[in-house]
């Protein structure tokens, strides 16, 4: 009887010491969070993002986006005769400050040279306007164009291409590539990561006709600023930068502190913060893709007439912390905002008609003419910027104000 007393002690206490080491273990191993949480991109405002956004919308003193005129030094011809064209300075400036922007909203630097002109991408340009593609055969030839025109232009030495776009609006095209909600079918996410990967800090553009043309070369050394990288971004998003039904969302991890050793239990989960409405995504549901170090998901399907107006949080299992090789979570938080109320532009009309100049003398300027001005212009005038964004100023005198 003591024997089998003394057996079953012996039992308990190995039993005990089993649970003491589970315990103990999985203590160890917890699992380690990361959140945006004290990141550059939870201290952003509104006014920063708008004012960075106003910074590279308007960079370009000639340029202005959808004004072809302004867009070339010595204008492109895509019939005959036929001409590349010369972009002008300002207009590669506004490409470029589109750029610096993308790069600073997702945590990356700037580039470290200034776009300047670029024959071979111009000649590359003129020639996908008549077959959009990396690689065009040598039928596409418009028979009146000269073979050593098309020559200079056939072979495929750029990285990014776009068509349909104005140059500035091109690099927020590229942005908005990944999936097409409308079909249900994935799509390149190449020219975003030419964009705003950290190694791509040279980066040249042209323009021709109806085509957008880039290239980039790559370098080292520039690392990303936090344990993450996204696009849409952490932190204050401006909802007009983002076509949700073209847009699929990503996420570059920073090596340093997160790994996947297992891509296939990868999970990411996107909460409409506002409805509750929550979005699971898997390699396994075919809504997810990883290729280190970058996962791409598909976005929220939620949206109204192509813009995000909700906050949504993000939080992706299945990492692994570099330090310490535990599990670990990501989780951050995308705020959309109507960037025109913000952001610097230009007054592009005034609604009623004929007040776009309104020029008051210093000698008119007293009781007598104010009065008379405002009797003349109306209460209320709307002032229409370039980003569509309507402001009513009202204009009614009163006296001693």
């Amino acid at each position: 009887m003591n024997c089998y007393l003394k057996k079953i002690r012996v039992f308990i206490s190995v039993a005990v010491l089993m649970a003491a080491f589970f315990f103990w273990g999985n203590t160890v191993q917890a699992v380690v969070n990361y959140t945006d949480n004290n990141t550059e991109f939870a201290k952003r405002t509104k006014e920063q993002v708008a004012q960075k956004y106003s910074q590279g919308k308007n960079a370009g003193n000639t340029y202005e986006d959808g004004k072809q005129s302004t867009y070339y030094k010595v204008p492109a011809s895509v019939s005959s005769p036929y001409y590349q064209g010369v972009v002008s300075d300002d207009t590669l400036d506004a490409m470029q400050g589109m750029t610096e922007f993308y790069r600073w909203l997702t945590g990356v630097d700037g580039l470290t040279q200034d776009c300047v002109p670029n024959e071979s991408l111009q000649y590359q340009a003129l020639d996908r306007n008549f077959e959009f593609n990396h690689v065009i055969s040598q039928s596409s030839k418009p028979a009146d164009m000269a073979q050593a025109l098309w020559d200079q232009g056939f072979a495929c030495n750029h990285n990014i291409l776009a068509m349909g776009y104005t140059p500035q609006g091109s690099i927020t095209g590229w942005m908005n590539e990944g999936y097409n909600l409308r079909n249900g079918s994935w799509d390149t996410y190449g020219h975003r990561y030419a964009l705003i990967r950290p190694a791509n800090v040279v980066q040249q553009f042209g323009f021709c006709g109806n085509i957008s043309i880039g290239k980039y070369t790559q370098q080292s050394g520039h690392p990303y600023h936090e344990a993450f990288s996204a696009f849409p971004a952490a932190g204050y998003m401006p909802q007009g930068l983002v076509h949700a039904n073209e847009c699929g969302w990503h996420v570059d991890l920073n090596s340093t502190y997160l790994k996947v050793t297992n891509a296939s239990g990868l999970r990411v989960t996107i909460t409409n913060d506002r409805t509750g409405t929550g979005y699971s995504r898997s390699s396994a549901q075919g809504t997810l893709q990883f290729s280190n170090p970058s996962i791409t998901f598909v976005q929220p399907e939620d949206a109204q007439s192509n813009r995000y107006y909700d906050n949504y949080t993000v939080q992706i299992t299945g990492l692994v912390d570099v330090k310490t090789n535990s599990e670990a979570t990501l989780t951050y938080h995308v705020k959309f905002f109507d960037e025109t109320v913000y952001a610097q532009t230009y007054v592009a009309g005034v609604n009623p008609p004929g007040y776009n100049e309104l020029v008051f003398y210093s000698g008119a300027v007293n009781d007598t003419y104010l009065k008379k001005a405002a009797a003349a212009l109306g209460t209320y005038v709307d002032i229409v910027a370039d980003s569509g964004h309507v402001e009513t100023v009202c204009l009614l005198y009163k006296e001693n104000i």
